[in-house]
């Protein structure tokens, strides 16, 4: 027998107790501002709930902004005092090769490289009496596919940026090994122009539930972006990057179902092809009219790694499917089934005529 947990059966104090990570950015919070970054009032060493004393229901919770709790890991968000900017705040461990390869991704010269759609990083602040852990500083992104396509070039667009962004990488012969949807991200100044919250992201304040974006076919060029260097790797050939076991958050590659070698950067094309494929063909979060590049997402996702393209060759793959859209291909609209929740026939008039524009 099972049994649910209602709001009645938490502690009277449960938003009021900042608890596991959450303690970390407490402490670092002094640092922090002093470098210039304030977090939420969440996280202050001195804060108060603003709804005092009294318990706080979880249908009453999203009344009060410093209730949301932060996220299970280790990142947070927080403000650039100098000029308001929104940024995301990551607590990296040193023994990676996540700042020296984030480092070389950010010098000038590479930074300056067209196809270079790595996150860019504002600040890492090496932390006080820590060795082991330094801060890293990068723009506050939001989830590539949060809010939905709605048409094949906005598609076109954003895996153009992804797939350039694999060559680049492995131009660079560096590995990202977790290419998925939680590491694939878009610039959403342009998308979501109030700004949207952290910990609350289809809310532009946390508070108030209404929330407004526009479609990225509008406001184009949006930009797309790679995230998470945490289990990257850079090799001194590609030859060199053969491992054993498992690695990333899709477990799904071929390379996973044996206990033989295999190479990280046929494993990036798997992952991101995966991803392509999902877009196309996923029970959940699968769109109606991308067929053109599901040849693409197929060659990238062979069993065989080595029968899969290299990252150049995708490439010139995906080029050669978008030659063969026109402009009214590319205005075409297509419609996301989430697997729980599908537009009618009348709310899509909507979108189309008076710019009605749900999240689904």
């Amino acid at each position: 027998m099972t049994t649910s947990t209602s709001s009645d059966d938490l502690p009277d104090d449960f938003f009021s107790q900042r608890i596991g990570i959450e303690i970390v950015w407490v402490h670092l919070q002094p640092f922090l501002l002093a470098r210039g970054y304030k977090l939420r009032s969440r996280y202050d060493p001195d804060w108060r709930p603003s709804w005092g004393n009294k318990k706080l229901s979880i249908h009453k919770a999203d009344k009060y902004e410093d209730s949301l709790l932060g996220p299970p890991n280790y990142i947070i968000d927080a403000t650039r005092i100098s000029d308001g900017k929104k940024v995301v705040i990551k607590r990296v461990e040193t023994a990676t090769q996540e700042i020296p390869i984030a480092s070389f991704l950010n010098l000038p010269h590479i930074r300056a490289d067209p196809r270079n759609h790595t996150v860019e990083v504002l600040d890492i602040l090496p932390i006080p009496g820590d060795d082991d852990h330094a801060i890293m500083v990068m723009p506050m992104l939001y989830f590539f596919e949060a809010l939905p396509f709605r048409r094949v070039g906005e598609v076109e667009e954003a895996l153009v940026q992804f797939v350039e962004a694999l060559e680049f990488l492995h131009d660079h012969n560096i590995s990202h090994n977790d290419i998925c949807y939680n590491n694939m991200m878009m610039d959403p100044s342009r998308v979501i122009p109030k700004g949207f919250h952290f910990a609350k992201t289809h809310t532009h304040n946390g508070v108030n539930q209404s929330f407004s974006w526009r479609e990225r076919w509008d406001v184009r060029p949006v930009s797309y972006f790679i995230i998470d260097f945490g289990i990257s790797s850079i090799w001194p050939s590609k030859n060199d990057a053969v491992v054993k076991g498992k690695c990333g958050q899709d477990q799904s590659a071929p390379e996973f179902l044996h206990s033989r070698p295999f190479n990280l950067f046929r494993l990036d094309i798997y992952h991101l092809g995966n991803v392509i494929k999902g877009l196309i063909k996923a029970c959940f979060n699968n769109y109606q009219g991308l067929e053109i590049f599901e040849d693409l997402a197929r060659s990238m996702t062979l069993v065989n790694p080595d029968e899969r393209p290299a990252a150049s060759e995708a490439l010139v793959m995906l080029l050669n499917a978008s030659s063969h859209l026109d402009m009214q291909n590319r205005k075409r609209r297509i419609w996301r089934n989430n697997g729980l929740y599908r537009l009618t026939s009348f709310e899509r008039f909507l979108i189309r005529t008076f710019r009605y524009n749900p999240i689904f």
